[in-house]
């Protein structure tokens, strides 16, 4: 078991620049033109209308203002610097934006919808002088499904892929188990990753109290609201969502495919610990429950959809303070359950700046839900979709956003990119 935990947030705690879409179809631009061996003359980009609803409203990093499909892909190709992961556009230069303006002028890039993907699906093919190539990816931001040269399928087996693909979907397990993990087991393999998780994590959100992104949500709770320890915490995630949103070049260690979900998870814990002087051991413990709480809620779920990311992290972040508390299994499951009976109806409407201030939103009902449940209060079985165990309410909110609100989504993609 603890094994399999430990490879899942290896897996999964990684860091990326940036909203994640835009930086997936850079690195699937840069793979491609690593793949061609010679610089298109054009740029052919296919995204599911869920990725296309999480470019259309983020700026990309390191452009300071610019948005959307075009310039990620063709700054992607530009670069061609694949080996960099989801930091592929970490040492974008102003040249190198104005090339990439330049050629999208030139109409070098075409964007169409990619039929029959619900979740995450983008395809990138490029079309140079002596070569032509397509490179698709499925289901998590670098797993390359096909790769095709000339026509040619090519067989090369992506291992890595295939064994995070084989551990986030196939490995199943429960909250209990994900308690007793952190409860009996030792955790110090996970320790260098949760600590420089929540370090990339805090120094954006202190970056974003410091400087204008979006709308600075974060700074203004903090100069508008008590200083509490509670406000503290959501001032400073929304703060780093402000500056992740608004094109800062710094990384975040993300959680399920998303950097928000990752500030979430990370940031109220850690301001939490600092107000309790907890020892470093048990806020690896506390990380480390957030996380496994947040992706086990949305491995349920799907990592794109209508329901907003940030609910299911801040549950995440709720039980990690509730076990920061020394409160017991009871309190920690109960504290989910109050949060999932709030704010479930959150949508997803792309990553654009108010992302931040659903953060808010939701960090600021997971902290009152907590504090339901260590008064013994929790909402019962029949409280709308609220039922008996926190596994069944997990199970409930998940039908609701991956099959209720499926439609919604088609919605909510039809409204961002209608004209009217």
């Amino acid at each position: 078991m603890k094994n399999k935990f430990v490879k899942l947030l290896r897996s999964e705690l990684i860091p990326a620049l940036g909203c994640t879409e835009p930086i997936s179809i850079a690195y699937v631009a840069s793979y491609a033109r690593n793949l061609l061996k010679e610089f298109p003359e054009k740029v052919y980009v296919e995204c599911s209308g869920s990725v296309i609803k999480n470019v259309k409203g983020v700026i990309v990093p390191g452009t300071k203002s610019l948005k959307g499909i075009e310039i990620s892909a063709v700054l992607g190709v530009i670069i061609g610097e694949p080996y960099r992961n989801l930091e592929v556009l970490s040492n974008v230069n102003e040249k190198q934006i104005e090339q990439a303006l330049k050629l999208i002028k030139e109409d070098i890039c075409t964007v169409s919808v990619l039929k029959g993907y619900d979740g995450l699906a983008i395809r990138v093919s490029l079309q140079g002088k002596e070569s032509n190539c397509s490179v698709l990816v499925e289901n998590h931001h670098m797993n390359i499904v096909s790769q095709e040269l000339n026509g040619k399928v090519l067989n090369e087996r992506f291992q890595d892929n295939d064994d995070y693909l084989n551990l986030y979907q196939n490995y199943t397990f429960d909250f209990a188990e994900i308690l007793d993990f952190i409860r009996n087991d030792n955790l110090f393999d996970l320790e260098e990753l949760l600590l420089n998780q929540v370090k990339l994590n805090m120094e954006i959100a202190k970056i974003g109290l410091c400087n204008d992104f979006g709308l600075n949500i974060g700074r203004t709770i903090q100069d508008s609201f008590s200083k509490s320890v509670a406000n503290k915490a959501i001032s400073l995630t929304s703060a780093g969502s402000d500056a992740r949103m608004g094109g800062s070049i710094m990384p975040v260690v993300i959680n399920s495919g998303s950097g928000n979900q990752g500030l979430v998870t990370t940031i109220p814990v850690k301001v939490y610990a600092e107000e309790l002087s907890v020892d470093e051991s048990l806020l690896v413990k506390a990380l480390a429950l957030s996380n496994l709480v947040s992706i086990y809620i949305k491995k349920q779920i799907g990592k794109l959809s209508a329901f907003c990311g940030a609910v299911s992290a801040a549950c995440g972040a709720a039980a990690g303070i509730a076990l920061l508390h020394d409160e017991t299994d009871e309190v920690i499951k109960n504290t989910v359950i109050n949060t999932l009976a709030n704010t479930t109806g959150i949508i997803c409407d792309g990553a654009k700046a108010s992302c931040a201030i659903k953060i808010a939103t939701s960090i600021d009902s997971a902290i009152l839900g907590f504090h339901l449940a260590k008064n013994g209060k929790r909402f019962e079985a029949g409280d709308g979709i609220v039922k008996e165990t926190v596994d069944e309410t997990i199970k409930a909110v998940a039908q609701v956003a991956k099959f209720g609100m499926t439609s919604t989504n088609d919605e909510i993609i039809k409204v961002m990119t209608s004209s009217k």
